[in-house]
C-alpha cells in the first residue's frame, strides 16, 4: 500500500510517524536492496514537489541536492547515473540527500546533465543539473583549426594565455581526425586519413593547476589528385614502362582505365604501371584513368585524371664534348653530354666506344660502355677524369662515340673529342767540364744544360751570363737561349776563350739558368768555369859561386828573377835549400821559406843562404836552392846552384928519420911517421919505398 506523504499536523500526528520510522527501518533496508534490483521500473515520485529537481553547478564544482521531503524511511539508490559526473550518498543512512559532481568533460561550454534517484516508494526522483561554462581566464588560440585534407600532412600547435605557463594539454573529450595526435606540447600533428566531419575538446592546464576546455570541430576536406605524369611516350617495338604516381590523398592510390583505349599492347596494372610493347601507329593515345585513394570516410574517394601515351618512331642520339680541352694536372675535367632529341618518360641506354690516344685506366677515368638517359631527360653526361701524372708527353685525346642500340638511332654529331694537355715540363739544370782552360789554349769550357724528362717539343732554355770574364771580349759571344731539340734531353753551350798576351787575373765565366716556357728551373740553376790567364813571365834563379873563408859566416844570395813583372795576385811560390855535395848543418845552414811572394809589379826576390868558414882543404863543393809551386810565373829555370870554392892551400908533407939497432937474430922494425903541416879535409896520399 502507497504511503502518505509526510508534514502531517500537531505533534501526536508527529510521534506516531516518529515511532513508524524507527519501526520500518529495517523493512526500509530490505526494500533498498529489492528498489536497487528493480531496474527503475517505478512511478514519478509522488511526494509534493519531488518527481523532478532542479539544480545548477559550476564547470568541475559540485552541489549537494537536498531531498529530505522526498521520502518517510530515508531515499534509495541512484538509479540513473549521471553522464558528466557522479551522484553520491549526501549523509549517513537514512540518507536525505545526494551529492552531485561535475567530472569536468562534456559539455565544454557548459550544458545540462541527470541522474535519478529512487525514494522509499521506489519511484523516480529525477534531478536535472544545469553545468555552467568554465570561468577559467586561460583562452586557447587558435579559435578555430585551419582546414584538413585527407592525405596531406597537418600540424597546429596550440598556445594559451591568461594563466601561468607552462600550459600542458591532453584531451578532454571527443575523437581527433583520424591519422592525428596531441601531444602534451599542445601540438597536433600527423595526417588525417579519414574524409568527414570531426569534434573534440582540449583541456589546457596551467602549472597552477587552473584550465580551460577549448571545443575544435570541422571538416576533413577531400583531396586534391595529380597525376604524374600526365604523359608518357612509348617507341616503336621497345620495351615500354612507366610507373604512374599520385600527389594527394592517401597512399596507395589504385589505378584503372576509365574511358578512351591504350594502343596494342599496352596496359595499366592496378599499381599504376603502364607497360607493353607497341607496334601502334605514331600518334598520341588519350586516355581517362580512374585514381582512387587509400583515404577512408563516406565511400571511397577517386577523380579521373587525363592521361596521354604518344607513340613514337625511336629517338636520335648525338654527342659533344665541353670544354673542348682541359689541363691533365687542373680541375676541370672534360664533360661529354648526350642528347636524346625526343623527352620520353622512359629511360634509354645508349651505347658508347671509346678511341684517342689517351689510355683508359693510366691517362683518365670515367669511361663507360653504356650510359642511360633517364625518363623525363633529354640529356645525359659522361665525366672523363684525367689522371694527374708528372711524365712530359704530347697532348692526349679521348673520342667518345654513340653507337648503335636498341630504341634510338645514332644521330649527328655521332662522336666527339676532348684533349687532354699537357702539364707536365721537364726541370732544367746546368754544369760544366772542364772546371778551368787556358785562354790560349784549344780546350773550351763547355756548359751541358740537362732536362730529367725529354720533352715532346723543342725547349728553349734561358740563362744569364756572369763572371768576372766579359762576353764578347774575353770568350766568343754567348747569347741565350739554348734550344734542346724535341726528344734530347741535353744541350751544350760553348765557352770559348780569347787568346791575348795581356798578363791579367784567372777569369770566369758563370751562366745561370732563368725562367721560361716548358720547363722549370732545377739543381744546380747556375755553373761557373775559369779561364786561366797563360800570359804569364818566366820565373829562374840564378847560380851563386863564393869562397867559403876560414872563419865565420858568408853569404850566398840568390836571386828568382821573372822575365816581366808580376802580373795581378803576383808570383807565389815556396824556396828551400837541397844538399849536394855539400852538407846541411856542416857546410851551410839549411833554409825553407813557404808562400813567398813577388808582389805585382816586382821581378825579383833574393834569398841568402850562410855557408860557414873553415881551414880545412877541401874540394869544391855544392848546395841547391829549389823553388817550387810557383803561381803566376812560368817556370823556367827553378833550382839555383851554389857552389863553395876551397879557399885553403894544400898541407906540406914530410917523414922522419929513424936509427935503431940491428940486434943479433930476427928483424928490427924501423917505424917512421910521415906528418902534414896541416889537417886536411881530404884524404891524403903518399907513396914510399925503401932504398939503400
Amino acid at each position: 500500500m502507497r504511503q502518505t506523504p509526510k508534514g502531517s499536523t500537531g505533534a501526536s500526528a508527529r510521534r506516531p510517524a516518529n515511532r513508524l520510522r524507527a519501526l520500518a527501518w529495517l523493512t526500509l533496508l530490505m526494500g533498498l536492496f529489492w528498489a536497487s534490483m528493480a531496474a527503475a521500473v517505478g512511478l514519478p515520485s509522488t511526494y509534493p514537489g519531488c518527481d523532478t529537481r532542479n539544480v545548477a553547478v559550476p564547470f568541475g564544482g559540485s552541489v549537494n541536492v537536498d531531498l529530505s521531503a522526498c521520502h518517510f524511511f530515508g531515499l534509495g539508490v541512484v538509479s540513473t547515473p549521471p553522464v558528466h559526473g557522479t551522484a553520491t550518498e549526501g549523509d549517513v543512512p537514512p540518507v536525505d540527500s545526494y551529492n552531485y559532481n561535475h567530472n569536468n568533460s562534456t559539455p565544454a561550454g557548459g550544458g545540462t546533465d541527470q541522474f535519478v534517484v529512487l525514494d522509499d516508494n521506489s519511484d523516480f526522483i529525477t534531478v536535472n543539473v544545469t553545468i555552467s561554462a568554465p570561468t577559467s581566464s586561460i583562452v586557447v588560440s587558435p579559435a578555430s583549426l585551419p582546414t584538413l585534407t585527407a592525405g596531406t600532412p597537418f600540424t597546429q600547435t596550440l598556445t594559451s594565455t591568461g594563466g601561468t605557463a607552462p600550459y600542458t594539454y591532453s584531451l578532454s573529450a571527443g575523437t581527433l581526425p583520424v591519422g592525428t595526435s596531441l601531444n602534451s606540447g599542445g601540438v597536433v600533428s600527423g595526417t588525417p586519413t579519414q574524409r568527414g566531419g570531426y569534434s573534440f575538446s582540449v583541456r589546457s592546464q596551467d602549472s597552477l593547476a587552473a584550465f580551460a576546455i577549448k571545443s575544435y570541430s570541422g571538416t576533413v576536406q577531400n583531396p586534391t589528385l595529380t597525376l604524374v605524369p600526365a604523359s608518357a611516350t612509348a617507341i616503336q617495338g621497345v620495351a615500354f614502362s612507366q610507373a604512374l604516381s599520385t600527389t594527394g590523398g592517401v597512399a596507395p592510390h589504385t589505378y584503372l582505365l576509365e574511358t578512351g583505349t591504350f594502343p596494342a599492347g599496352i596496359s595499366i596494372s592496378s599499381a599504376g604501371v603502364v607497360s607493353g610493347t607497341t607496334a601502334a601507329a605514331s600518334g598520341n593515345y588519350p586516355v581517362t584513368l580512374r585514381v582512387t585513394d587509400f583515404s577512408t570516410g563516406p565511400g571511397s574517394y577517386f577523380e579521373l585524371e587525363p592521361f596521354t601515351l604518344t607513340v613514337s618512331p625511336p629517338p636520335s642520339v648525338s654527342i659533344a664534348v665541353a670544354p673542348a680541352s682541359v689541363s691533365e694536372d687542373g680541375a676541370t675535367n672534360l664533360t661529354y653530354t648526350v642528347t636524346r632529341s625526343l623527352n620520353l618518360s622512359s629511360p634509354t641506354t645508349v651505347n658508347i666506344t671509346t678511341t684517342g690516344t689517351a689510355t683508359a685506366g693510366t691517362d683518365y677515368t670515367g669511361g663507360v660502355a653504356t650510359l642511360v638517359i633517364p625518363g623525363g631527360a633529354t640529356t645525359a653526361t659522361i665525366t672523363i677524369n684525367p689522371s694527374v701524372d708528372g711524365t712530359v708527353e704530347a697532348d692526349e685525346t679521348v673520342t667518345l662515340t654513340a653507337a648503335a642500340g636498341a630504341g634510338y638511332t645514332v644521330g649527328a654529331p655521332a662522336s666527339a673529342t676532348g684533349t687532354l694537355l699537357n702539364d707536365d715540363v721537364p726541370s732544367a739544370s746546368i754544369a760544366v767540364a772542364p772546371a778551368a782552360v787556358a785562354e790560349d789554349g784549344a780546350t773550351n769550357l763547355v756548359y751541358t744544360v740537362t732536362l730529367d724528362q725529354a720533352s715532346v717539343s723543342a725547349t728553349s732554355v734561358n740563362f744569364t751570363v756572369g763572371g768576372t770574364a766579359t762576353n764578347g771580349t774575353d770568350y766568343a759571344t754567348i747569347t741565350s737561349p739554348l734550344v734542346i731539340p724535341a726528344g734530347n734531353t741535353t744541350g751544350t753551350i760553348t765557352v770559348n776563350p780569347t787568346a791575348d798576351a795581356a798578363n791579367e787575373a784567372d777569369e770566369t765565366a758563370t751562366l745561370t739558368l732563368s725562367a721560361g716556357a716548358g720547363y722549370t728551373v732545377g739543381v744546380p740553376a747556375s755553373a761557373t768555369g775559369t779561364i786561366l790567364n797563360d800570359d804569364l813571365p818566366n820565373l829562374t834563379i840564378n847560380d851563386v859561386t863564393a869562397s867559403e873563408g876560414n872563419a865565420g859566416i858568408t853569404n850566398f844570395t840568390f836571386t828568382v828573377s821573372l822575365s816581366a813583372p808580376a802580373g795581378p795576385g803576383g808570383v807565389g811560390f815556396d824556396i828551400a835549400t837541397a844538399n849536394g855535395t855539400a852538407t846541411a848543418g856542416v857546410d851551410y845552414v839549411a833554409s825553407t821559406i813557404t808562400g813567398q811572394t813577388i808582389p805585382a809589379g816586382s821581378s825579383t826576390y833574393t834569398f841568402t843562404v850562410q855557408v860557414n868558414g873553415d881551414v880545412l882543404n877541401e874540394p869544391s863543393e855544392t848546395y841547391f836552392v829549389n823553388v817550387t809551386n810557383v803561381t803566376g810565373a812560368v817556370v823556367v829555370d827553378g833550382q839555383g846552384v851554389g857552389t863553395i870554392v876551397n879557399d885553403d892551400p894544400l898541407p906540406s908533407l914530410s917523414i922522419n928519420d929513424v936509427t935503431v939497432l940491428e940486434g943479433n937474430a930476427g928483424t928490427v922494425n924501423a917505424v917512421f911517421t910521415v906528418t902534414l903541416s896541416a889537417a886536411s879535409a881530404q884524404t891524403v896520399g903518399t907513396n914510399f919505398a925503401t932504398s939503400d
